[in-house]
């Protein structure tokens, strides 16, 4: 039977106690666990500190960047010089606007009553109320109402009331007849059909 070596003391003790050990220590030598996830390093906690600054920042700029004119002026006292730019901006948008449609009216008026004027000048027989006044029915009837208004209008700058020139054509006159008709157009009378081409001649 062997013998066995008497357990040294010093050696228990060691195996005991000499073990590798994680995290911080206290004077007993114990892990202390709970005090590990506790503590950080300094850099990630400047980190936290940061994020936390500047998510405050962006909070900050958001809230005052959906106030009014007014709650940004109290924030900060500073005048609301763009609030003024639009205002500034709408009223010379308006009085163009207004301007313009003044100018407008102007000219529509301007064109109704001169063409009003014209029609009771040319037109024989003309009557406001009733359009029957421009037809005509006979070759009497057209060659009477061209005569009139051609003397209508070769004596407009004495009897009218407002001032009227004449502008002069290519023929050297102040009048000019227009005419549209058909290139070409016959009519048979036995069977009612017409042979018409659908072309529109225009000659002075």
């Amino acid at each position: 039977m062997a013998a066995t070596k008497p357990e040294d003391p010093s050696e228990r003790d060691g195996l005991s106690s000499s073990g590798t050990r994680y995290g911080s220590t206290d004077g007993s030598g114990e892990h202390d666990h709970h005090d590990c996830n506790h503590r950080l390093p300094t850099p990630t906690a400047g980190r936290w500190v940061g994020a936390d600054q500047e998510e405050e920042a962006i909070r900050r700029k958001l809230k005052y960047f959906f106030m009014s004119p007014c709650d940004k002026y109290d924030a900060k006292g500073r005048k609301p010089y763009k609030l003024i730019l639009q205002l500034l901006k709408i009223i010379i948008v308006t009085a163009q606007l207004v301007l313009f449609g003044l100018s407008n009216q102007v000219v529509v008026t301007f064109k109704e009553e001169n063409t009003m004027t014209f029609k009771n000048l040319f037109l024989k027989d003309y009557d406001e109320s009733s359009d029957v006044s421009l037809a005509v029915y006979t070759r009497s009837d057209v060659y009477d109402r061209m005569f009139y208004a051609v003397e209508q209008y070769l004596a407009l700058t004495e009897t009218t009331v407002g001032r009227y020139a004449y502008v002069y054509g290519e023929n050297g006159s102040a009048l000019s007849l227009c005419q549209q008709y058909f290139k070409k157009g016959s009519i048979d009378p036995a069977n009612d059909t017409f042979i018409i081409d659908p072309h529109v001649m225009t000659g002075t």
